[in-house]
C-alpha cells in the first residue's frame, strides 16, 4: 500500500485514521439488522402482551363477550360480541384498559380504546 505524503500528516494522526477505520468484517450484514429490528417491532408482539395485559384486569364478563382485534395507530380494538353490551363495556372497561396498558406498556402509546359490535354471521336457509 502506498504511504501518503507524509509532509501533510503526521504518523500519529495516520496511525489513529488506520485505527478508527470500521472493517466490513466489523459490520453487521443489512439484513440481519432488519430482521432484528422487524422482530423486535412485530404487531403481533405488540397484541400478545396487550392481551396479556388485558387479562390481568378484566373480569370474566369481559372475556366471555369481547376479544381484542387489532392495535394501529394508537388505537386498541376490542370487538364485543352483542350490541347490547358495547354501551356497558364502553363506559365499564375504556379508562382502565387505557390507563392499565399506559402503565405496563410504556413504550406504546395509547390513544383510544373503541368497542365495536361484531359483524353478524347470517345462516342461510
Amino acid at each position: 500500500m502506498k504511504r501518503p505524503n507524509t509532509r501533510y500528516f503526521t504518523d500519529a494522526q495516520l496511525e489513529r485514521i488506520r485505527s478508527n477505520r470500521c472493517w466490513a468484517s466489523r459490520l453487521e450484514p443489512i439484513g440481519e439488522v432488519t430482521r432484528r429490528v422487524a422482530a423486535q417491532t412485530a404487531t403481533g408482539n405488540h397484541i400478545d402482551r396487550i392481551r396479556d395485559a388485558l387479562d390481568a384486569i378484566t373480569d370474566d364478563e369481559f372475556r366471555a363477550h369481547c376479544r381484542l382485534d387489532s392495535v394501529t395507530g394508537g388505537q386498541v380494538l376490542v370487538m364485543v360480541d352483542d350490541a347490547d353490551l358495547v354501551y356497558h363495556m364502553r363506559v365499564k372497561w375504556h379508562l382502565p384498559i387505557k390507563e392499565h396498558l399506559e402503565q405496563n406498556l410504556p413504550r406504546m402509546t395509547v390513544r383510544r380504546v373503541v368497542f365495536r359490535t361484531e359483524p353478524r354471521t347470517t345462516a342461510l336457509s
